[in-house]
């Protein structure tokens, strides 16, 4: 299973902090992610970041990836903040 790609929610306590940056919590250096504060019901949405990435990505390479993307997605589908204020 791909460590990067969450795909059952997280029942850890609330009030811990999630480590936004899969490269971290793999073991690895990590890439300076954001800590998310766990949410009060102690369930983390099912994300992935690498995804997240990859359309900002493609949207700065392609004018149709902007087009495309501005049909179905908004700033408040991004999981990291910080890609919601690079996609508006």
């Amino acid at each position: 299973m791909d460590d990067d790609l969450l795909t059952d929610y997280d029942d850890g306590p609330p009030g811990e902090y999630l480590d936004a940056s899969p490269a971290r919590s793999a073991g690895g250096p990590g890439r300076g992610g954001k800590r998310h504060p766990r949410p009060s019901g102690g369930r983390v949405p099912p994300h992935n970041l690498d995804a997240e990435e990859s359309l900002l990505g493609a949207m700065l390479l392609s004018r149709a990836a902007i087009d495309v993307a501005s049909e179905s997605v908004s700033p408040d589908d991004f999981y990291k903040p910080a890609h919601g204020h690079i996609y508006d």
